[in-house]
């Protein structure tokens, strides 16, 4: 006779037990069913890099996909080591640099990903037009890790 786990209560047939299709069926169904609320309360996480294009503005944004979608996203790296740290739903963003400027980002969230693109400077609280790779996270031949926390 079948015994049954502790915490789904599954199927655990002796070496002579019959069996049916419908048991392993109503396994699945635990299996799946735990997965789905396993699911629910985890944060996701996604690490990666990307080397920049040079483009830059409005006409050429940057954009990650992800396989979920994310709440917090933070890119660093370029030749001025930019750190930023973008958090949904937020439309504005900043790739501050260790020479204390910034590059002014417009953000755009999509379900599984985000665009940006520099549509300004700062450097002591003072915020200026005019855009180059490099305020937005894309300078020509450079790499930049990420980090993306969702669900």
């Amino acid at each position: 006779m079948a015994s049954y786990t502790q915490n789904y209560q599954l199927h655990q047939w002796e070496g002579s037990d019959a069996f049916l299709r419908t048991d392993f069926n109503e396994d699945f169904k635990k299996i799946d069913s735990a997965l789905a609320t396993a699911a629910q309360g985890n944060c996701r996480v996604m690490t990666g890099s990307y080397v920049g294009s040079g483009e830059e503005g409005e006409t050429s944004p940057n954009h990650l996909d992800f396989p979920f979608s994310p709440e917090v996203v933070m890119i660093t790296g370029g030749s001025y080591r930019a750190t930023s740290l973008f958090l949904r739903p937020g439309t504005r963003g900043a790739a501050n640099d260790t020479a204390g400027m910034g590059g002014v980002l417009a953000l755009e969230w999509s379900e599984k990903g985000l665009s940006w693109y520099a549509n300004g400077w700062a450097s002591g609280g003072s915020v200026a037009s005019g855009t180059t790779p490099s305020t937005q996270l894309n300078e020509l031949g450079e790499t930049y890790h990420y980090l993306a926390l969702g669900k």
